[in-house]
């Protein structure tokens, strides 16, 4: 046995604790979205249309990975063109991780096209072995 690979067996959690884990990910995402639509709608310098409306889209997780992408550039530009601080950094960052995490099982879009789950095949035993 000296020189063999184990396979570890897959983990099988009770259906409680994937239901705890799953509305754990949904208030997580929900209350990100939530910080950023607040962040941008509350600023004493206004924001421009397109930022306020892609916030809103972004709160009610409508097209989130397009609304996210638009308000990471719009964040970039002010810090780049000088007219954002601390809170544009920080909008732009989570507003990119809301755009490669998506929008969570609590809004529109896990509404109009369900929340995907990826399920990876075990692997075959025998298939891949190599001799000797």
């Amino acid at each position: 046995m000296v020189g063999r690979l184990r396979y570890a067996q897959p983990c099988t959690m009770g259906p409680l604790i994937l239901k705890v884990l799953r509305q754990r990910l949904a208030v997580g995402l929900f209350l990100l979205r939530l910080v950023v639509a607040v962040g941008i709608l509350s600023r004493d310098s206004g924001s421009n249309l397109a930022e306020t409306g892609t916030a809103l889209l972004l709160l009610g997780g409508l097209w989130t990975p397009m609304a996210g992408a638009i308000i990471t550039v719009i964040e970039v530009w002010k810090l780049v063109s000088g007219s954002g601080g601390w809170v544009s950094v920080l909008l732009a960052v989570i507003t990119f991780a809301l755009t490669l995490i998506g929008p969570g099982p609590w809004s529109i879009d896990a509404q109009f096209r369900g929340w995907r789950r990826i399920e990876i095949p075990p692997r075959e035993r025998g298939g891949n072995a190599r001799p000797g």
